[in-house]
């Protein structure tokens, strides 16, 4: 990560920071929290299953390979 984008992004976070409650400050700078990809990459993943769950709704012709195979492959 560039010099410049990363001091962009601390004094995005320091703006965001000085608007927050105590408590949220806590959630946000919480090792695993919104910051991390420990909370995005299972916040993806359900966005995923969601998708595939609208497919039972589909007609079988329209439905994707491509995204049902994915699915498949990522559990």
């Amino acid at each position: 990560m560039t010099t410049a984008w990363r001091q962009a992004l601390v004094k995005l976070d320091s703006r965001l920071q000085s608007r927050m409650s105590d408590k949220l400050k806590e959630r946000w700078n919480h090792p695993a929290g919104l910051k991390t990809i420990h909370f995005w990459a299972p916040a993806f993943k359900w966005s995923l299953v969601v998708a595939g769950v609208s497919d039972y709704l589909r007609p079988p012709e329209k439905l994707s390979l491509n995204q049902s195979s994915s699915l498949m492959a990522t559990g």
